[in-house]
C-alpha cells in the first residue's frame, strides 16, 4: 500500500550519494548522544526496496539489510516503515519512518546495547525537534525514552535526517527502573478515545482491541489492567489514595497529566485517550508514561502540521473545530487544544476517569495545578527554552538546509525555531500558552502554596 499524500516540500529529489568513508565516526560515543549526528547506512538487497516495505507494511515481515555505523557492519537486520499517519500521510519517494530489529536473525546482535531502532520522519513537526524537546522537559518528571537525530543513507543515497527516537522496551525499562520485568502496554493511536481506562467489563478480549501488550502474554498483567480500569470506574474521591495508590503511582500519574496539558500533547489522553504507555512493574504498580510526544507546542493554525491531531484537516480545528471542548479540540479525539487549552480541560470528564478521578480529590486536585504551574513558569520561559531550541538548531539546521526529502520546506523550518517570543514558532507558542496559564484562575488561586519538587 503506497499510502500518502504527497510531500508537502514539492516532489522530493535525490540525495547525494554518500559511503561509510564519507563521514565522521563516532565509535565511543552512546547512541542517543545529542551533540554529534550519527550516519546509518542501510543496503537493501534490492533497488525496488520501498515498494516491498509497502508490501509487508501491515505485516509481521521485516525486509533484511545490512546496516553499517561507525564503521562497523551489521548483516541481517531487519526492516519495516512504521507509524500511522506519519505513514499514510507520506507518499512513495517522501521521507517515511523505519523501524529496525537488530536481532531479526542474530540475537546478541545490538547495536549501542539497543535490539530495537526507531527512526521517525518528524510528520508534521517542521522543527524535527519538538519530541526531543519535549523530551528534555518531561524527562525531569518522568521516565522517557531517549531521542537525538542521525542521518541516513539508503542503498548509497542520502535520506536526510531523522528523529532518532529510543524503544521502550525491556532495555528502556533497565535503566529507568532497573528491572527488564514486568508488562507494557502501548495505547496506540484511536480517534473513539476508548483506551481511557475506562472500565470495558470482565472479558480480556475487550481490552486486547484497545490495549497493545508489548511484553510477553500474561493473563495475570491482564487481570492486573481489569481491575485498575474497574478501581478507577468505582473508587470514590476519598478513597483514591487508600485503593489506587496501592496499584497506581498517582504522583506520577499526576505528572503525566500536567505535562501533557502544559504542552499540548495533540496526540494525548487528554484528547484522544491514546499515544501513552502503560507499565505494570514486578511490584504490582501501575506506571503511565508519556509516548511518542513529537506533537506537543504546535500552532494549530498549521493546517497540515499536526497530521491527524495538532491542527489535521481543518486548520486550526482539526475535525470538528472546537466541539464544545474547552480549550478547542474535539471531545470525540481529532483536534488540538492551542494556548487556551483549559488545565481542568478532563477535570470532570467520565470518559477520562485517570483525570477525573484523581482531580476529584482537592489535595490531588492542588498537587496536579502546582506541577502544571511549576512546568509552565520554568520551561514555557523563554529564557530557558530559547537557549534549548537554539543549542538543537546548531546541530541540525545544516542538515535540514540540505536535505532532499525533507517533508517541510527549510522555510517552515527557520520559522518553527524563530526565537521570538512573539513569533509564530514553538517559542511563540509556548510564551502564550505559559501567560494563558499562569493567568488561569485556578493557577492564581494557589497563591504561595508550595509548589511539589521534581526528582
Amino acid at each position: 500500500m503506497p499510502g500518502g499524500f504527497g510531500n508537502r516540500n514539492g516532489t522530493p529529489k535525490a540525495g547525494i550519494a554518500l559511503s561509510p568513508d564519507d563521514v565522521e565516526k563516532y565509535p565511543d560515543a552512546p547512541f542517543y548522544d545529542q551533540t554529534i549526528i550519527r550516519t546509518l547506512f542501510l543496503t537493501f538487497e534490492n533497488d525496488d526496496w520501498e515498494e516491498e516495505l509497502e508490501d509487508f507494511r501491515y505485516t509481521d515481515v521485516k525486509v533484511a539489510a545490512t546496516l553499517v555505523v561507525d564503521g562497523k557492519t551489521y548483516p541481517n537486520v531487519g526492516v519495516k516503515f512504521r507509524g500511522n499517519s506519519s505513514y499514510m500521510m507520506v507518499s512513495r519517494g517522501s521521507k517515511r519512518s523505519f523501524g529496525i530489529e537488530m536481532d531479526m536473525a542474530d540475537s546478541k546482535q545490538n547495536l549501542g546495547g539497543y535490539e530495537n531502532l526507531n527512526l521517525l520522519n518528524s510528520n508534521g513537526d517542521a522543527s524535527l525537534m519538538r519530541a526531543a524537546l519535549s523530551g528534555e522537559i518531561e524527562g525531569q518528571y518522568l521516565p522517557m525514552a531517549k531521542v537525538n537525530w542521525v542521518r541516513v543513507v539508503v542503498n548509497g543515497e542520502s535520506w536526510g535526517l531523522y528523529v532518532n527516537m529510543q524503544q521502550q522496551d525491556k532495555q528502556f525499562l533497565k535503566e529507568q527502573f532497573d528491572t527488564k520485568k514486568g508488562s507494557r502496554w502501548k495505547v496506540p493511536g484511536n480517534p473513539n478515545s476508548r483506551g481511557s481506562l475506562n472500565d470495558m467489563g470482565e472479558d480480556i478480549a475487550a481490552y486486547r482491541e484497545v490495549y497493545e501488550l508489548k511484553s510477553k502474554e500474561d493473563d495475570e498483567a491482564w487481570a492486573s489492567l481489569i481491575q485498575l480500569c474497574k478501581t478507577l470506574d468505582a473508587v470514590k474521591p476519598d478513597e483514591v489514595e487508600s485503593k489506587l495508590g496501592k496499584i497506581l503511582d498517582i504522583d506520577g500519574a499526576l505528572r503525566f497529566l500536567a505535562l501533557e496539558n502544559v504542552l499540548v500533547n495533540s496526540d494525548g489522553y487528554w484528547t484522544r485517550a491514546s499515544d501513552y504507555m502503560i507499565y505494570l512493574d514486578p511490584d504490582g504498580m501501575f506506571h503511565i508514561l508519556p509516548y511518542d510526544t513529537n506533537e506537543v507546542l504546535i500552532d494549530e493554525s498549521a493546517g497540515f502540521g499536526g497530521g491527524f491531531g495538532g491542527g489535521g484537516f481543518g486548520g486550526g480545528g482539526g475535525f470538528g473545530g472546537g466541539g464544545g471542548f474547552p480549550g478547542g479540540g474535539f471531545g470525540g479525539g481529532f483536534g488540538a487544544g492551542g494556548t487556551t487549552l483549559d488545565p481542568l480541560v478532563v477535570a470532570e470528564r467520565a470518559d477520562r476517569p485517570l483525570a477525573s478521578r484523581l482531580l476529584a480529590v482537592p489535595e490531588l486536585r492542588t498537587r496536579y495545578l502546582q506541577y502544571v504551574k511549576e512546568i509552565a513558569e520554568k520551561w514555557l520561559d523563554p529564557e530557558v527554552l530559547g537557549p534549548m531550541i537554539s543549542k538543537y538548531d546548531k546541530l541540525i539546521n545544516a542538515e535540514i538546509e540540505k536535505d532532499t526529502r525533507k517533508l517541510e520546506s527549510y522555510e517552515n523550518y527557520r520559522k518553527q525555531v524563530d526565537l521570538d517570543p512573539a513569533g509564530d514558532g514553538i517559542l511563540g507558542f509556548a510564551a502564550k500558552r505559559r501567560a494563558f496559564l499562569l493567568e488561569h484562575a485556578a493557577i492564581k488561586a494557589l497563591q504561595t502554596e508550595k509548589q511539589p519538587a521534581t526528582e
